[in-house]
């Protein structure tokens, strides 16, 4: 059936056009930040492993790697307030991110530290006194059960 002159019943193929391309651009943007999750900034105030203070708290090392997806889930229960405080509270908090898969390999100091918990697997969180053995929590620990391990 024609339509007659001036008729609005009709879509205009400019309209649907760019609702396509809209379309387009949203399935792109959705999937690349999916590739590419946002990056959390930390509640937690990292310590520097050069910069670790010599204080009678223990330290807390966790190691983490950027490729590692439950570390970017381990990275999000440290917003959690209550947990950072207690980190904060208790422990020196250094955070080591392994490069073996960027670089080739890590920093020496790094690399021994790998050794000396025998660190197999991300996320790994140790708890060293600074007399004693450390405490170890390999893979995604939960809030609450991180907030047991920085309490004991």
């Amino acid at each position: 059936m024609p339509r007659a002159e001036g008729s609005t019943r009709a879509v205009p193929r400019w309209l649907v056009g760019v609702f396509c391309v809209s379309l387009a651009g949203w399935g792109t943007a959705a999937g690349l930040e999916r590739a590419s999750p946002p990056v959390l900034q930390s509640r937690v105030k990292w310590v520097p492993l050069a910069q670790v203070p010599a204080d009678e708290r223990p330290v807390l090392y966790v190691f983490t790697a950027d490729w590692c997806a439950p570390c970017q889930d381990q990275d999000a229960t440290f917003q959690d307030e209550a947990l950072t405080e207690a980190i904060h509270r208790r422990v020196i908090p250094v955070r080591l991110v392994d490069r073996t898969h960027e670089d080739g390999e890590n920093a020496a100091e790094l690399a021994a530290l790998i050794k000396r918990y025998e660190v197999t697997g991300f996320p790994t969180l140790v708890i060293q006194p600074r007399e004693g053995n450390p405490l170890i929590l390999r893979g995604f620990q939960r809030t609450d059960v991180l907030l047991g391990f920085v309490d004991r």
